[in-house]
C-alpha cells in the first residue's frame, strides 16, 4: 500500500460521527482578577502603550502631549459630543496620514485586541496605513476573553470588522524585530473611564 492509501484509509477511519451531537464547550474562567489591568500588561508587553484618561475632553491634551511633531491626522471620533473632531482632519489622501485617531468599540483583556468596525473609522484601511495609530475605548468595554468579544459581536451587522493588536510588527529568520514594517510603527491606547 502505497502512501496515498495509507492517508487516505486513516482519514477514512477517522470520520466524524454521522448524526451525533456535538459536545458543548464549556469556557475556562479566565485566570486573572482585573481585565483592564490584564489589557494594559498584556499590550505592553506587545509592543503598544496605554494611558489611563478620565475623560473624552482629555482626548486633545493627551494627542498634543504624545504627538507634538505630529503632521498629517485624522482624528474621526464619531458620536462624542465633548470632543469633535476639527472637519479639515478628515482628509480624502491617505497617503501621508502621520497619526490616525479612532474610536474601538472594545477590547480583549487576554491578547490586547481592540475590535473596530467601519462605523467608527473614514476608511477601513486608516488603522493600516498611518504611522502611528491612537485608539480610543471605554475602559468598562473590555470583556476578558476573546470567546466572550465572539459572544459579544456574533449577532451584531457590520460591513468590515477587525481586531488590532499592537503595532504591526515582523521578524526576519535571524530574529531581528522590526516594528511598522506592514503597518503603524506605534499602537496607542487612550482607556476612558467615561463614555465616548
Amino acid at each position: 500500500m502505497g502512501s496515498r492509501d495509507k492517508i487516505l484509509k486513516r482519514v477514512q477511519e477517522n470520520q466524524p460521527l454521522q448524526g451525533g451531537e456535538l459536545q458543548a464547550f464549556e469556557s475556562m474562567p479566565p485566570n486573572f482578577p482585573d481585565a483592564v489591568e490584564k489589557f494594559k500588561e498584556v499590550l505592553i508587553a506587545i509592543g503598544g502603550a496605554v494611558f489611563e484618561i478620565h475623560g473624552a475632553e482629555e482626548i486633545n491634551a493627551c494627542i498634543s502631549d504624545l504627538f507634538p511633531d505630529r503632521k498629517n491626522e485624522v482624528i474621526y471620533l464619531p458620536k462624542q459630543a465633548e470632543y469633535q473632531p476639527n472637519p479639515d482632519s478628515l482628509r480624502k489622501d491617505y497617503a501621508s496620514i502621520d497619526l490616525a485617531v479612532l474610536k474601538g468599540e472594545f477590547a480583549v483583556a487576554e491578547n490586547a485586541a481592540v475590535w473596530m468596525t467601519e462605523k467608527n473609522m473614514p476608511d477601513r484601511s486608516l488603522p493600516f496605513i498611518c504611522e502611528r495609530l491612537v485608539l480610543v475605548i471605554d475602559g468598562a468595554e473590555i470583556v476578558p476573553t476573546l470567546r466572550q468579544a465572539y459572544e459579544k459581536i456574533k449577532n451584531t451587522e457590520y460591513q468590515f470588522g477587525t481586531f488590532i493588536a499592537g503595532p504591526s510588527k515582523t521578524a526576519d529568520i535571524e530574529q531581528s524585530l522590526v516594528l511598522g514594517a506592514q503597518g503603524p510603527k506605534t499602537l496607542t491606547v487612550f482607556l476612558v473611564n467615561s463614555k465616548v
